[in-house]
């Protein structure tokens, strides 16, 4: 079962591949292509940034037992504290997003965040998420695109396509999915709770 911060995830991301889906429509210019693909990436960043964020919060939630007054005061203060650091995490690249969670869950993704349906290692992974992050970053701010090997054309010009957009929303739901089973283990097998995701 998944997470909350999981099915909240799955919303959001079926809103940014909406706006993959109008950015096809043929009547588009290529111009206006581009507007709705980079909407689409910024969407899929900003449900991967909730996840993160949302998933700290399940945690807390999920180790929560009101019937032990001592352990109940320590979570209260841990989780005032997590809110701080949540509220300022605004770049969920691969170093950023690892840490709050290791921080704040004890539970480290890193041996779960490879890609093994695209032959993506480890860090081969962390490494396309913080190229993501990257194409989000100038163009929300006006620079030019940096290019990489999924998002230019024939021609080596970065250049935003429906299937490049897909890749993004694929490797935020397979991030998502392997995050929520690797700390629903790590609670698990921590905690010795039966955690209802």
């Amino acid at each position: 079962m998944p997470s909350p911060a999981q099915v909240k995830f799955t919303d959001a991301i079926s809103r940014a591949e909406l706006l993959c889906l109008k950015g096809r429509a043929t009547l588009f210019s290529r111009k206006q292509r581009q507007v709705q693909y980079h909407a689409s990436l910024a969407a899929s960043v900003a449900a991967w940034e909730a996840y993160i964020e949302s998933v700290v919060r399940a945690f807390f939630a999920e180790i929560a037992d009101p019937l032990q007054p001592k352990f109940t005061a320590l979570h209260q203060i841990a989780l005032e504290r997590a809110e701080v650091d949540l509220r300022k995490f605004n770049t969920p690249n691969a170093k950023n997003s690892r840490e709050l969670l290791f921080q704040w869950t004890g539970f480290d993704p890193i041996n779960d965040w490879n890609w093994p349906a695209r032959r993506l290692s480890g860090p081969a992974t962390r490494e396309r998420l913080d190229e993501i992050l990257q194409v989000r970053h100038s163009f929300a701010h006006g620079y030019p695109t940096r290019p990489y090997s999924w998002n230019c054309d024939s021609k080596g010009t970065p250049n935003l396509t429906a299937p490049a957009i897909g890749m993004v929303m694929a490797l935020f739901t397979h991030l998502v999915k392997v995050t929520d089973r690797g700390l629903s283990r790590h609670i698990k097998n921590t905690y010795n709770g039966n955690n209802s995701w």
